[in-house]
């Protein structure tokens, strides 16, 4: 395979992924899992935080503590 058709390739691919975490940012929020508190984190840390199964480790802006928040789906 040419190296500039592997690039373009990963580059569709990156695009892709950061662009399913923008959506999802726009259909759900998280729930701490320590004080209840509902937020929406921003597509970057979407993007680059750990998740497992409907929950994401995220830092709760209410509390300062890091959990596995839930994900809720927007109203």
């Amino acid at each position: 395979m040419d190296l500039p058709y592997s690039l373009l390739i990963l580059a569709v691919l990156l695009i892709a992924m950061f662009l399913a975490q923008v959506i999802l940012r726009k259909r759900y929020n998280f729930r701490c899992a320590d004080c209840g508190h509902v937020f929406s984190p921003s597509a970057l840390v979407m993007k680059l935080t750990p998740h497992r199964f409907g929950t994401k480790l995220l830092k709760c802006p209410q509390c300062g503590k890091v959990t596995w928040a839930a994900r809720m789906p927007k109203s």
